[in-house]
């Protein structure tokens, strides 16, 4: 038994010495990014739409991590989309280009940045023709489950008239285009598509209004 006991406490204390002598793992970091190369993207569409991209990325130091893609308004950040990357290749997905109050057409900023397992990072940014679609007309689709069109006058003003109840509350959507309509709903203070909930009409009697 005495030998048995020594032997295991031999053992035991080998293993302890062995632990002792194994390295902490370092995280090895480089201030070099991944290889990437923008391979196509929208070049331009309509605010509302959605900005299609294929990117290709290779890395022969270090095992690839993310991709971002960032859209930017002037220098506000309104729009990013995150892709896990694992393995060398093209790497294709789709960013929204929200339809904004007050913003007028011209050119947005898309950002492109990977990033490695090592901390290293690349980054590319491409411009994007922005216009605000000029729709002939809306739909309301109020909450009751009726629709109603909204012709358009000047500018960006739409209207419907018809016989309404005094508190009148709905969505409004745009004819489909490049594939697909937008809905408007109200954010508490403003209408913005980026907002389901219900968009509040009122008049002070029910009957027929615009």
């Amino acid at each position: 038994m005495n030998k048995i006991f020594k032997i295991s406490a031999m053992l035991f204390a080998g293993m302890l010495a062995f632990a002792a002598c194994q390295k902490e793992p370092v995280l090895k970091l480089t201030d070099v990014g991944p290889e990437m190369t923008v391979s196509s993207y929208t070049e331009s569409t309509y605010m509302g739409a959605d900005i299609k991209f294929s990117v290709n990325l290779s890395d022969k130091d270090f095992a690839l991590s993310t991709l971002k893609a960032s859209l930017l308004y002037g220098d506000e950040k309104v729009s990013e989309v995150t892709i896990r990357t694992k393995e060398n290749g093209v790497y294709e997905d789709k960013i929204h280009a929200p339809l904004l109050k007050k913003i007028p057409n011209g050119n947005a900023s898309l950002v492109f940045t990977s990033q490695n397992v090592g901390m290293g990072i690349t980054s590319d940014t491409v411009s994007v023709a922005l216009k605000r679609p000029d729709f002939p007309e809306l739909t309301f689709k109020a909450k009751s489950g009726q629709t109603y069109k909204m012709q358009k006058g000047e500018g960006y003003v739409y209207t419907a008239t018809g016989d309404f109840p005094s508190d009148m509350q709905g969505l409004i959507e745009t004819p489909a285009f490049d594939g697909q309509a937008i809905t408007i709903g109200w954010t508490g203070s403003e209408l913005s598509e980026l907002n389901g909930n219900p968009i509040p009409f009122s008049a002070t009697l029910a009957g027929e209004y615009t």
